[in-house]
């Protein structure tokens, strides 16, 4: 499934997780199995996508922060309406194994598609920024990091085959795509409950409860999650003023921009800026 280069982390006794930042085309993807787990996670922006593992298939909105899981020796078919931008994790299974000191099963990692969790979230973002920076406090956090990753992959799934067909209403894909598209085209405006639930057809009381359903999330904390990703996109842009991209972004202030950098990222607007200057 990955071609070199690899960002390797290694020891004496071979490979143990490596990384790889993947953007595949639009249409249908069909890996190979191969000998290693691999968890996926989506760093992009919303994409319409078909994903069939392990004889499950599900039609949904992939958003950023949702995860697939594919163990050793799996593989399975993906079809994304549009580019969709991927972090892939790739461990050797030995490590998996010796990591509990026998106390964790030779293969505990389960299929799993669009797992959202913002625990696991924050652990491959922190896992990521070790590799980037070239792992400076030593192998031995890194292990750490992976462990506390894996091991809060297997507490989520601990005892539930692969998620079946939600028996919760959800909107209709054809909805959750409109929606997605209205936010993302109007992410600077005064967004509301009522004008978000007319685009669907619903009264609020119902839409809040099937956009919970559909996204994970309520539409609040979806367009919070939207407004700050568009401004840090602004910000890696290097061009406007903060104060322009927290109005480009549909805050309604600077400060406000600065509260959810920091809640969110936990970083604020200036820190990241300076950060993309080094």
């Amino acid at each position: 499934m990955l071609t070199p280069p690899f960002s390797r982390h290694e020891d004496g006794q071979g490979v143990r997780f490596q990384f790889e930042k993947l953007v595949l085309p639009p249409g249908d993807a069909q890996p190979v199995p191969t000998v290693y787990h691999h968890i996926v996670m989506h760093i992009g922006g919303p994409v319409a996508t078909r994903r069939s593992l392990d004889g499950v298939t599900q039609q949904r909105i992939q958003l950023p922060g949702d995860f697939d899981v594919i163990p050793a020796g799996m593989a399975g078919r993906w079809r994304n309406e549009r580019a969709i931008e991927l972090l892939l994790i790739e461990i050797d299974p030995e490590f998996v194994t010796k990591m509990g000191d026998g106390d964790i099963a030779p293969t505990p990692l389960l299929p799993t598609l669009q797992l959202r969790d913002q625990q696991l979230h924050h652990l491959t973002l922190a896992l990521m920024a070790e590799h980037r920076s070239g792992m400076p406090t030593g192998r031995l956090y890194a292990e750490n990091l992976m462990t506390a990753l894996l091991l809060r992959l297997i507490s989520l799934r601990k005892g539930m085959a692969l998620a079946q067909p939600q028996s919760r209403e959800q909107l209709s894909i054809i909805q959750q795509q409109k929606l997605v598209e209205f936010i993302e085209e109007n992410i600077s405006s005064d967004l509301s409950l009522s004008g978000l639930a007319g685009i669907v057809g619903y009264g609020i009381s119902r839409f809040k409860t099937l956009f919970k359903n559909s996204f994970g999330c309520t539409p609040h904390v979806y367009v919070l999650n939207r407004r700050v990703e568009r401004a840090k996109a602004l910000i890696d842009a290097g061009v406007l003023p903060q104060s322009q991209i927290a109005l480009e972004s549909g805050f309604s202030h600077q400060s406000h921009m600065a509260v959810a950098f920091r809640r969110l990222l936990g970083v604020s607007p200036g820190q990241l800026r300076f950060a993309n200057r080094k």
